[in-house]
């Protein structure tokens, strides 16, 4: 912003002592090119941060319009000055071998439009924008390439504030779906604007080889269209391109997510519980420190003749069965409870900071609840109540050295709960080393 009011200041000076030129051959600035840039300046910088619209920023964008259009109208199609001669006789007179050309004219009609169309038409809007850039880079090309009659009657001070004034205005679309993607951190964005950066850079050798065999001034159009419709296209496709990106990154999430899930129930499968066991029974030295006493209750559970229910109402019931199951489990435990599907008809619960007179109390509302509101059809008796087997042990983090000896543990008790008539909890009966 502050190079922006500079540029400003600088035409300023530069209309007081318009007869210096910082080339040569160069033009200087009109005041009628310094009028029209500082009522664009005031109306993009109007809008802040958010480009908020007010009536006076449509205002200044709907004059600037109509002027450069006016202006275009006048010198090209009646052979007048009717507009430059005005604002001349308003400032006190300049030199007549500086006016206001098409150029420029072209550059501050495109901004303005852009900026009253962006509301309604977003995209359109972008590429009158961007489309206003192509004299500015025609007359850049022109300077730097040491072309006379190309860059117009565009001075170097007024291609310096168009550009600076072009560049504000393609920020403003920043928050928009078509500029966002390419400056994000993505592969793609930065694949983009490293395009960008080598077309320029090629385009202007490439343009400095062919000034030597292209005719004077066609050269530059050409590499000017080129730039701009260039930009144009990875502009527009950036969106679709980001699009992708996002939706690849959200499969990978969803593919990784459902590595660790089981599909039946959504719970946690075997490998899903073993990255969480490897969690808790490598915790941080300091954690262990802290609380040597950490312990995590281990459950083992099993639902009693589930091969029953397969081989008399079929594995869609089965199913069902082991979906209420889950649901019935999740329900009575906590937030900070880890209910696994182990494996078939088997389930794994973890406790967390539980020790074995809590890890028993849960185990036995677990078998209760399920007992209790779990049932499935058999066609020959009725409703049948699913009951659970379940084993028991306890993690201390401290003291035991690898949890799969507590699993073991736990699926000692739980064979031992089987062993003694099914549809119990049973406590750890020894320690496995």
């Amino acid at each position: 912003m502050g190079v922006l009011f500079a540029a400003i200041i600088g035409i300023f000076v530069l209309r007081e002592l318009n007869d210096l030129s910082v080339v040569k051959w160069a033009n200087g600035t009109h005041p009628l090119t310094a009028l029209l840039v500082i009522m664009l300046s005031v109306a993009i910088l109007g809008g802040g941060v958010f480009n908020r619209e007010t009536p006076l920023r449509r205002a200044l964008f709907l004059s600037c319009f109509v002027i450069s259009c006016g202006h275009l109208y006048e010198s090209n199609v009646l052979g007048t000055r009717w507009i430059m001669e005005t604002v001349e006789k308003v400032t006190g007179g300049v030199n007549p071998d500086i006016f206001t050309g098409s150029n420029t004219a072209i550059v501050i009609a495109a901004l303005s439009l852009g900026a009253l169309l962006r509301r309604r038409f977003e995209r359109i809007a972008l590429i009158i924008v961007l489309a206003g850039l192509i004299p500015i880079t025609y007359a850049f090309l022109s300077y730097t390439l040491g072309q006379s009659g190309g860059y117009g009657a565009m001075s170097p001070m007024s291609l310096m504030a168009l550009t600076l004034l072009a560049a504000a205005k393609v920020l403003s679309f920043s928050r928009t779906a078509y500029l966002r993607p390419i400056l994000t951190n993505t592969v793609w964005a930065r694949f983009a604007r490293g395009q960008i950066a080598a077309m320029i850079l090629g385009v202007w050798v490439i343009g400095l080889l062919g000034t030597e065999i292209i005719s004077e001034g066609q050269s530059e159009w050409t590499l000017s269209a080129v730039i701009s419709f260039f930009i144009v296209t990875i502009l527009v496709s950036g969106p679709r391109i980001a699009r992708v990106e996002r939706d690849n990154r959200m499969m990978a999430r969803e593919l990784a997510r459902k590595v660790v899930l089981d599909p039946m129930t959504g719970l946690l499968n075997r490998r899903g519980a073993i990255d969480y066991l490897n969690d808790v029974s490598a915790p941080d030295k300091a954690d262990v420190a802290l609380d040597p006493a950490r312990k995590v209750g281990v459950i083992l559970a099993d639902i009693d003749h589930f091969k029953r229910v397969n081989d008399t109402s079929g594995h869609q019931v089965g199913d069902e069965v082991i979906i209420d199951v889950a649901r019935r489990m999740k329900e009575c435990l906590r937030a900070s409870d880890v209910l696994v599907r182990w494996g078939g008809e088997e389930f794994l619960i973890l406790l967390a900071d539980c020790d074995l007179t809590g890890t028993l109390d849960t185990a036995e509302s677990l078998r209760s609840a399920v007992a209790q509101h779990v049932s499935w059809h058999d066609p020959a008796c009725g409703n049948v109540h699913v009951t659970l087997s379940m084993g028991v042990a306890v993690y201390n983090v401290a003291a035991v050295p690898s949890v799969d000896m507590v699993i073991r543990e736990a699926d000692a008790a739980l064979y031992m709960a089987k062993f003694s008539g099914r549809n119990r909890v049973q406590s750890p009966i020894l320690r496995l080393n």
